[in-house]
């Protein structure tokens, strides 16, 4: 019994994705770094910069922890959620991207 065309084209492009994410899978994670280390060429946009939301640190959070506020769940109804810890994600220093 002879393969099918479609089974064929499937077959190879499954294949493809598999071996180009086998050999690079750092193409896969568009993490950044700090202006001091390499960043793979993936800039951050100018615009994203300049939000507000892009200066965010832990200090910003701190003061709200134990606080509630309300955020739309998956049906878009609006519940109350309250922060309880606030953590700051350091990077290992043999994180390699």
């Amino acid at each position: 019994m002879g393969i099918s065309r479609r089974l064929f084209i499937k077959s190879g492009t499954l294949t493809a994705i598999a071996a180009g994410v086998a050999f690079n899978p750092n193409r896969l994670a568009f993490g950044q770094r700090s202006n001091q280390g390499t960043n793979l060429g993936f800039q951050i946009p100018i615009t994203a910069q300049k939000e507000p939301t892009y200066m965010f640190t832990r200090a910003t959070f701190d003061p709200y922890v134990g606080g509630i506020f309300q955020a739309p769940d998956a049906r878009g109804r609006m519940i109350s959620l309250t922060l309880l810890s606030a953590t700051s994600n350091k990077p290992s220093a043999n994180t390699k991207l």
